[in-house]
């Protein structure tokens, strides 16, 4: 049976995926639409991606496991790793190795599994992808200023008000990229940003708080969550397309205000360990080597850009005004170090 073939270029990561079957290449597409491409337009050195559709799936291979327990997405996940790969499985539906020091993926889903491969297990792959071309996945939404053409990082853990936060910025001064998948791109310079293009994960208390993001259908997760297109608020919001953009400063997402917001400068250090926190992986025997140039990459662009806590008050209205402080006023060149 012939190999169905998709190339996808992420900004000078590229990725050929195969699969025994059209229907993994025809979602592929479907997910990550603004980057498919053509082979002899493929950014980079290809990431190979091979999907197989089978009823069983692969025994782990003998690395140590060493996280379990229900992802960001909802599904639960178990991950592998040793220094320089990792086996992931979610749901024990799809499992996938991740061979980063040889630039390759062995994806293994049974029939049934689009959901828990492309909400779930596609986005390490696209990250082990991009880290092969300096590129790094964080959890942090993406907005770019609409005066200054910069971008901030909205940074926090799950649950912590990144989408609320970041759908209030839309509003008025800034233009969204993402929710939670953004993408930093290091250099000699200033360090660039964009972000993998996710349905906003919105709970019932950010439609209320919101309201104008409305009206939503009544069809919520056992989180109190749904996912909602971007596109689908284009009409109600500054969205804009994956670009690599200048980042301007990080925000740090503290708790909520009942005095009004706070905006106040970070410093390094502290920067770096909450980034750190949320966004190396950890385990017993110490970071493998992919974690340990995340953490230096993360610690170069602590150390160029400004950043800040934000403690958001219940006036979300009128955070958009604060926020243009980041990337115009004084309170970004008092965080400047």
């Amino acid at each position: 049976m012939p190999e169905h073939v998709l190339h996808l270029d992420f900004f000078g990561s590229g990725i050929q995926v195969t699969a025994n079957t059209g229907t993994w290449i025809d979602g592929m597409a479907r997910a990550f639409p603004e980057f498919v491409t053509t082979a002899s337009r493929q950014g980079g050195n290809s990431f190979r991606v091979r999907i197989r559709e089978t009823d069983r799936l692969p025994d782990a291979p003998d690395f140590p496991m060493t996280w379990e327990g229900i992802m960001s997405d909802g599904f639960a996940g178990r991950i592998y790793e040793s220094d320089d790969a990792a086996f992931l499985i979610v749901e024990d539906k799809v499992a996938a190795l991740l061979a980063h020091a040889e630039g390759r993926a062995e994806v293994y889903t049974k029939p049934g599994s689009e959901r828990e491969f492309f909400v779930s297990a596609s986005i390490p792959i696209v990250d082990s992808a991009l880290a092969i071309e300096n590129q790094h996945l964080v959890h942090a939404g993406c907005l770019v200023g609409e005066r200054s053409g910069k971008a901030i990082l909205i940074c926090a853990h799950s649950g912590a008000g990144k989408t609320t936060t970041s759908i209030a910025l839309a509003r008025r001064g800034f233009a969204l990229m993402t929710d939670d998948a953004s993408v930093i791109v290091p250099g000699n310079g200033q360090p660039r940003v964009w972000a993998l293009p996710r349905d906003l994960k919105v709970h019932r208390k950010t439609a209320e708080l919101l309201p104008w993001i409305g009206p939503l259908a009544d069809v919520w997760d056992a989180n109190g969550e749904q996912g909602i297109p971007v596109a689908a608020l284009r009409d109600r919001m500054a969205v804009i397309d994956p670009e690599p953009v200048e980042l301007g400063a990080i925000v740090l997402l503290g708790t909520r205000s009942a005095a009004g917001h706070s905006l106040s400068p970070m410093s390094k250090p502290e920067m770096l360990v909450a980034l750190a926190h949320d966004n190396v992986a950890q385990r017993t025997a110490g970071m493998t080597a992919k974690a340990r140039h995340q953490f230096d990459v993360l610690a170069d662009v602590v150390s160029r850009v400004p950043g800040f806590m934000l403690n958001a008050g219940e006036e979300l209205d009128t955070l958009p005004e604060l926020m243009q402080q980041v990337l115009h006023g004084r309170a970004a060149s008092e965080c400047a170090e």
